[in-house]
């Protein structure tokens, strides 16, 4: 039996309005707090993070929200969730990939204003096993204002 947990990815902000963004992504299994935003920093190619185990085929709840605690109002912020399938655990952000290799993929922009917070929720099923990454991010133009990021290993 499972015990529903939540995994938390809070993740300090990196630039420009980073700092007011909290990124949540929950999913049945781990519960997991991070504050470390080195990968949208530094760009490194290993990126050490928390890997989650899934079954191939099962049905996995996620729900996410992007939380903006800042003051200003805010235009076209691009809010981003996906997963790919990927060839190795702690890869960095993926930004051009086989459409194959797409698990799911959602993107709105949106204007943001004191306190809004966007949210989503999607019932994941895999149906190859494999290492994923699943992130959540909030981008201005091309940079990533902030992220949360988790690999996922699905086992037959």
């Amino acid at each position: 039996m499972k015990l529903p947990c939540i995994l938390a990815l809070l993740l300090a902000g990196v630039r420009g309005f980073g700092g007011d963004f909290q990124p949540r992504i929950d999913l049945a299994g781990i519960t997991l707090e991070q504050a470390d935003a080195s990968e949208v920093r530094t760009g490194k190619e290993a990126i050490p993070r928390k890997s989650v185990a899934l079954s191939l085929g099962e049905k996995t709840p996620v729900h996410w929200t992007l939380a903006y605690t800042g003051a200003k109002d805010l235009t076209n912020i691009l809010v981003h969730f996906y997963v790919v399938k990927v060839d190795r655990p702690g890869r960095p952000a993926v930004r051009e990939t086989k459409p194959s290799a797409i698990l799911v993929e959602n993107a709105m922009s949106l204007d943001l204003h004191a306190k809004d917070d966007a949210k989503g929720e999607i019932d994941l099923v895999f149906r190859a096993p494999g290492i994923y990454l699943l992130r959540l991010e909030a981008l201005s133009g091309e940079e990533s204002m902030v992220s949360a990021t988790l690999d996922l290993e699905v086992r037959p």
